[in-house]
């Protein structure tokens, strides 16, 4: 944005100005959305630091994201787990195919979380997305019966465990996935 508008002052900035940059892409909704939140929220962090009085895209309309349905057939994962030796990644892949759960949950689930008698995760509601409820993750027997392995092995503190003992990054996740990719 600063390169399209190299020398124009925040007080000077207008909606216009954001939009027409925006517009000058060939974006999906999701990638306008978040190329106008970067600019508001910059301008937004000036008035909090009190660098500006007034935020001037104060009003600047964002669109919502599109939501992504990506569905991955039973063949297509039995291809991809083809692809996936045996290890903490591949535990980690299988439970969240397995659940259905959100990725990021099975990256946080602790094992203060777990429900064996009862196969399922419980995260409380200020942990679950949208803190409105407790989230249940039912586990089938193939995800119980590593959710119980992994138990044996860990304490206390996130359940799954990269090779090195630590718990899995969304940065290490996705090196993990690249790698994948390369293989497949």
């Amino acid at each position: 944005f600063i390169g399209r508008h190299p020398h124009l002052q925040a007080d000077e900035l207008r909606p216009f100005h954001v939009q027409q940059w925006v517009d000058a892409y060939d974006l999906s909704q999701t990638s306008r959305r978040n190329y106008l939140r970067s600019v508001k929220r910059c301008l937004a962090w000036a008035v909090v630091q009190g660098y500006l009085k007034e935020n001037p895209l104060q009003h600047l309309e964002v669109p919502s994201a599109e939501a992504r349905d990506v569905l991955i057939t039973a063949d297509e994962f039995r291809r991809l787990l083809s692809f996936v030796p045996a290890g903490p990644f591949r535990d980690l892949v299988v439970v969240t195919w397995e659940t259905g759960c959100r990725p990021q949950e099975s990256l946080r689930v602790e094992t203060r979380h777990v429900d064996l008698p009862n196969q399922r995760w419980i995260f409380p509601r200020s942990e679950s997305k949208g803190k409105r409820a407790p989230r249940i993750v039912y586990l089938t027997d193939a995800a119980l019966e590593i959710t119980d392995r992994l138990m044996r092995q860990v304490t206390s503190g996130r359940l799954f465990r990269n090779a090195s003992g630590k718990p899995w990054t969304t940065d290490a996740v996705n090196c993990a996935f690249d790698r994948l990719r390369t293989r497949m």
